[in-house]
């Protein structure tokens, strides 16, 4: 195997481990490394941290492409995000735009960030602050519409956050109060919570 078919299947194995979402320690995985000698014998997979490496250096190259996209749709941006954790208590936060297309009218989604909170005292302030950081990066921050969110009190205290980032940065009160919005799939599964501790408690 040459080095440039190396290279060339490194980079599918890499855009694989995107489009399916998996984790980049996944090519470590007995049964997956069995699988690509079976059908590729000869190549052998890289490391994880490689993989990783490689994510992040198409993630840059996507990064600006991207950016470079979006500065050319005349329109608004909505937001949403939502934050959880996982069973060792890491908290997560995605964070996901939507808009219509100035070209097609179709509706678009595009996940921007999927970013690591610190839980604890503050946290909303800490989301407000980095989803801020973060539409600035890609240059929307002047283009918002709304604010959608689980309705929590830390996603309340990230759009006051936000709102007031927004105000200090730009001069204008681009994201207003009133356009925070609480999901209602995430306000009925609170209220169906609610109704089924209270059976349960009975």
């Amino acid at each position: 195997m040459t080095r440039k078919e190396e290279k060339k299947y490194d980079s599918s194995l890499a855009k694989y481990i995107l489009k399916t979402v998996l984790p980049h320690r996944h090519v470590r995985e007995i049964r997956f490394i069995e699988f690509m000698h079976d059908i590729l014998p000869g190549y052998k997979p890289k490391s994880a941290r490689t993989v990783k490496r490689t994510i992040l250096q198409i993630y840059v190259v996507v990064r600006q492409l991207i950016i470079n996209y979006l500065a050319q749709e005349e329109c608004r941006f909505s937001i949403t995000f939502d934050g959880w954790c996982n069973n060792s208590m890491t908290g997560f936060y995605p964070v996901t735009i939507h808009w219509v297309s100035s070209e097609s009218g179709r509706q678009m989604s595009m996940l921007i960030n999927f970013m690591h909170v610190f839980l604890g005292d503050g946290v909303g302030k800490r989301c407000g602050e980095a989803i801020f950081k973060h539409l600035k990066a890609f240059d929307i921050g002047s283009c918002l519409l709304c604010t959608t969110s689980d309705g929590a009190s830390d996603a309340f205290l990230s759009s006051n956050e936000l709102i007031g980032r927004l105000l200090h940065a730009y001069k204008v009160n681009i994201l207003p109060s009133s356009h925070m919005i609480s999901c209602m799939v995430h306000m009925f599964q609170l209220g169906v919570k609610v109704a089924l501790d209270v059976i349960s408690y009975r």
